[in-house]
Order: C-alpha cells, then structure tokens, then sequence
C-alpha cells in the first residue's frame, strides 16, 4: 500500500511537469512540492503485515505462539479505552535494500511509538519498555539480508485511545542524506513563497517549481540518488532564482525578538540568499549605524551598546533594496511599570490571526507572548511564515515577541523543533536553551516552560528531577526574592473546564508536580493556552499542597488566537471562576458558554498594582469588547522559604 501511495505520488508530480509551463497553477505548484515534502520527509521504512489481539495473553510475545487467528491490520488504527492493552505481532525479513540503501554489514535500528506506554520484543526477547514515541532498538549490528525477525509489541493504554502509532525500519547512512533534503526543501518552500508574493507569478516559475519537486520525489525510493537529483532540481529552479535575485522580496518582514536593556535581535526571511544590513539610529536627524548580515536567506543581526529604554529607528536594507523605518524602544533598566499582551492558539487561521495581531497593536505593548499552537503543524516549514510571521507583521516590526512552545508546533518532531530554534532568539543566558527560559523586564520576571518535553502516563509533563524541574525550582526561588512581579507561561493548562469533542480537565502531571512549586513561590499569573476559550481563576486562598485544594495563583487560559474554537464545557474547578455556566461532563454537544471567542489579553502593571484585561473579537475581526478585566495587587514574598 505505502508502494502503492508513493507511486500514484510520483505519477502526479510528473503529469504535472509535462504539462505546459502556462498551465500549471499556483495551487498546483503547492500540491506538487507538498507531495515532494510527503515523500522525503522519513528516510525509514514502515514495518507492515501486522496482526492484532485486543488483551492477548502476555504468550504473544514468543514466536511459538499462534496468532492465526488474530485480525490482520491493513492500516494501524486506534482502539477504545475501555480496553487496558492490546498485542501486535509480525514478522519482518530483512531486505537487501531500504529505500535504495544496501543494508548488509550496516546497522539497522527498529524506531516503535505508541499510545500510551508500549513493551518492544524481538524473537520474544523483552528489547524495551518505553513511553509514547520513545520505542527505540538495534535490531542488529550488522544486518543480514534474509534474516527473519518476530517483532511483538504490547501497548498499554492510561487514558483514551490506545494505538500503535508506527514501526518503521531505519538503516545507517540515510541520516546522512537529511542534510542535503531539508536543504532542498527549504528552497522550493521559499520558492514557493516568493510566487505567493507575487502579484502575478510567472508561469514559468510555477511550471520550474513543479519540475523541480518532481525531480526531487523521484529520489524517495532510491535515497542514494538524493545528491544526484536534488542538484537537477535545483538547476530546473533558474527561472525562479533569476527573477529573486532581480526582485529581493521580504517572506517573513523584520521583526523583534530578545528585547534587553542594551540590546535587541532583528530578524527576516527572504526569498533568496541576498547580503543585508540593518540601519539603525535614534532619531530621523541623527546618521545611521549599520550592521552587515553576510549573504542568507535568513537574517539575524544583534544590535548591542544600546541606551537602556529609549526609543531607535531602524530598517532591512536586502540587496540594494531599502525597506521602511520602523521604531523598537529597548527594555528598561529595572523601572516600575510594563504592558505586555499575550495570546495563544492562533493556528490554521491567519484569516482571523491577522487582524487579532492588529488589536493588540493598538495597544501599544511593550512586549507579547505567544504561548504555543502558533501553526497546525509545525513540520511544515512554510506555517511558520504564512500562519505566524507574516500575520504578525504588524506587530512583530516593532514590540519584540517571545513564545512558549506548544505541541502543534512539535507535529512532525520528536523532543525538539528545529523551526523553533530557526526563527526565534530567545534569551537563553539562564536556561542554555530555547524551549525553557526566563528574562526580566521592567518590574517583571517572565518564565517560560515546555511541557511537551516529556510524556507521562497521565499526559504532558515536566517531572521531579529533571533537568527542567531543576532550573524551574531555581528560577522561581530567585525571582521570589527579587521580583516584584513573576508571570508563568506553559501551552498545557493544569487545570481546564472546556474542551470540543471530548472530555479534557487540564493535566494532571503538571496540577501534582508543577503547581506546587507555583503556588509556593506565588507566582502572580500562570498562563496557558491549548484549551480555545477564554477560563480564568482569581486566587482561592488558601492553597493546601496535600489535598491540591484552593490557589493563590491566578491561572489563565487564553486560547483564542484564531484556531477553532471549543464549544462545551465538562468540569467545574474550584480553582477557576470563568468560565460560569453549568458543566456536563456526560455529553460532548455545544453549549452556550459566552467565553468561546477569539480574543487576546492585555496586562499592565505599573508599581503595586496590575490591570488586566481580554479584549474580543468577532468572527469578521472587527472589536468584540471587553470580555473580562480584574486587578491584582503586588504580593509580600519576604516570607517564602
């Protein structure tokens, strides 16, 4: 079947580089270069002809065992959670090739995920217990052709739906083609982007585009003409790279990122690989600096020996193109007061994204925070600028933005997200790493943490122990005793009332192992997103850490920036006020809750006191109002041990 899929794959792309340049459309373009991306995005090779038994004796996994019973799986599919564990079992020979690459005398590593926690055995040999995604084995050294192995898994299901999500066969040396793909990827994407930019592209750039990523599909069943192709395809991009270099275009414009007292990062992606430089100065008298940027797609300049709050002009100068002045202001030096804006869950949906970012300009903030689900999936290269970056703009020009990462943005990746590190500079001088970290402005201690580094049986987690825990526990005992204000940012809420299509309550790693450490460093406001509405809980004092009962923080979920709202609402938390309509955790239809609206949050806190409020949007993107606004006052901490 997956032979079958790529076939019918490879015919498309090439019908369509047959086809006359002056035929092929926009939209074909894309579908051509999304199915070239489908299929060199995994260099392994699935593990078919399984069979399955819902709660087969633990006997399944020795080869003796008869399983002839059993139902034959065409495709992996899900199973109701009323069962507590399931049995897969097949049996894989090892071929002389794996997509194109001899397997004798080389390694050959067996990669297995499941839903929830999964046990891997080879020849009825326990090989691994493992969680999620994790299901990682040698099957040999130095394979051998011919050589026969049964390969059982035993998946046991927590929560919801139990699955084998995937087995698939890797052999080394593919790994070290992924260079050269995501190269290749990466400029058709921009190739790509830049006729999207276009008022009207060229056909002939669409019809090269097409021939390009049929050139590079090709390649998917014979990896070891990877190179060969890739530099074909490439070659039939000309047209697309001459008309660049004459038309330096902007497919991310300039943005801000790791604002600091004495310094700011500018940032870009263009279409083409152009040398750059960043003008900068304090007024519209005053001579520009400039910053060189040597010739690359994707532009990064630092901008340091800043004056601490004040105010600098500054423009992208691609090629010999000069883009507008815009204006950033640096962070202060310590200082009393700070507005920031926060959102979360704007993906799919630039549509309303968009003018979402325009209602949180109009405010003027000093900073924002995305906290996650910026796109629907974060391994499509080209979400990243179409569902955040370019919507952003806007904004994004002149208030530095920072992000908690959220799980739609791990979709393709497993425990990191190149992407995430490729497009943003956090300040990471505390953490030594992008995805957890923390920095001060003004008044303020902002921490930012990724609770998707870890899968626990009961969800996403960040464990005692860990290295993540660790620097938590550290970063709050610190910003206790400094820090007038301390403000939490994680994509999973501990706690949640709504959800659509099913029943959700937050999670309950972080409500045990998390929380605790919030509640006793009291922390002001912990926002999340991952839920689509608005919820909110004021402090319920006092917080017991032996029951879990009553908060002292505030908890916010703000999970209205653009992506499909939920609809029902299934528990009601002490810990939580908003939203106030009635729970019914026995049915999954839409109920009338007022809270499920696209909005974004506004926070201002200037000396002991703090504003919040969530301003609405309708559906059109016009102004929805005031969905909800409280005050907090700053909190004694001398008393934390």
């Amino acid at each position: 079947m997956r032979n079958t899929r790529f076939l019918l794959c490879v015919l498309l792309l090439v019908s369509l580089a047959v086809l006359p340049a002056a035929a092929i459309t926009l939209a074909e373009a894309r579908e051509a270069a999304g199915h070239t991306a489908g299929a060199l995005a995994d260099f392994s090779l699935a593990v078919g002809g399984w069979q399955f038994q819902l709660e087969a004796p633990d006997d399944a996994r020795l080869p003796s065992f008869d399983d002839s019973a059993w139902k034959p799986m065409a495709a992996l599919q899900e199973w109701p959670n009323e069962h507590t564990y399931g049995w897969y079992r097949a049996r894989l020979v090892v071929p002389e090739r794996l997509r194109g690459i001899p397997t004798r005398g080389r390694p050959l590593t067996l990669l297995v995920g499941v839903d929830d926690r999964g046990e891997l055995y080879v020849n009825g040999e326990l090989r691994q217990k493992f969680e999620w995604n994790d299901g990682r084995v040698v099957l040999a050294e130095t394979a051998q052709p011919g050589t026969s192995y049964l390969l059982a898994v035993k998946a046991i299901n927590d929560t919801d739906e139990g699955e084998l999500h995937f087995a698939r066969l890797q052999v080394a040396g593919a790994e070290e083609l992924a260079g050269a793909r995501d190269a290749f990827l990466d400029v058709l994407r921009r190739s790509l982007q830049f006729c999207s930019h276009a008022e009207k592209p060229d056909p002939k750039w669409l019809g090269a585009i097409s021939q390009a990523a049929a050139t590079g599909a090709a390649a998917a069943q014979d990896l070891t003409s990877l190179p060969v192709r890739l530099q074909q395809a490439r070659a039939q991009l000309g047209p697309v790279f001459a008309a660049m270099a004459k038309q330096p275009v902007f497919l991310a414009p300039p943005y801000l990122q790791n604002a600091s007292p004495t310094g700011i990062t500018v940032m870009w992606e263009a279409a083409g690989e152009f040398p750059a430089q960043v003008e900068y100065r304090e007024s519209m008298y005053a001579a520009p600096r400039q910053v060189a940027c040597p010739a690359t797609a994707l532009g990064q300049v630092r901008l340091e020996g800043l004056k601490p709050g004040t105010a600098y002009m500054y423009r992208v100068v691609l090629g010999s193109v000069a883009g507008p002045w815009h204006t950033f202001r640096t962070a202060p030096l310590g200082g009393e007061a700070v507005r920031f804006a926060v959102w979360a869950d704007s993906q799919s949906h630039p549509e309303i994204f968009e003018p979402l970012v325009g209602l949180m300009a109009r405010f003027r903030p000093d900073l924002a925070v995305g906290v996650g689900d910026a796109m629907g999936r974060g391994g499509n290269l080209d979400e990243w600028v179409d569902q955040l970056l370019w919507p952003m703009r806007g904004l994004s020009a002149e208030t530095p933005f920072y992000a908690a990462i959220g799980n739609h943005e791990y979709g393709g990746f497993e425990r990191t997200c190149p992407p995430f590190e490729r497009y943003r500079d956090h300040p990471t001088a505390s953490s030594g790493n992008e995805y957890w970290y923390a920095f001060d402005y003004g008044p303020a201690r902002f921490i930012m943490l990724d609770p998707n580094q870890e899968d626990g049986p009961l969800g996403q987690r960040i464990s005692p122990g860990s290295a993540q825990y660790q620097w938590l526990a550290r970063e709050l005992a610190d910003a206790a005793a400094r820090a007038k204000w301390i403000f939490v940012f994680f994509h999973q809420p501990p706690y949640s009332e709504c959800w659509g299509g099913g029943y959700y309550d937050g999670e309950a790693h972080l409500r045990a192992e998390i929380v605790p450490l919030l509640e006793r460093y009291q922390v002001d406001i912990v926002f999340s997103g991952h839920t689509h509405d608005y919820e909110r809980g004021l402090p319920h004092p006092p917080y017991d850490p032996a029951t879990g009962t009553g908060n002292e923080v505030t908890y916010i979920i703000t999970g209205g920036g653009g992506g499909t709202l939920d609809n029902h609402k299934y528990r009601d938390w002490p810990q939580l006020d908003l939203p106030d309509h009635p729970a019914d955790p026995k049915s999954d239809a839409a109920d009338e809750g007022r809270y499920y609206q696209h909005h974004c949050c506004l926070v201002e806190a200037a000396g002991d006191t703090l504003r919040f409020t969530v301003h609405a949007m309708k559906p059109d993107g016009s102004y929805a109002g005031v969905l909800d606004q409280f005050q907090l006052k700053a909190k004694d901490r001398s008393g934390i041990r």
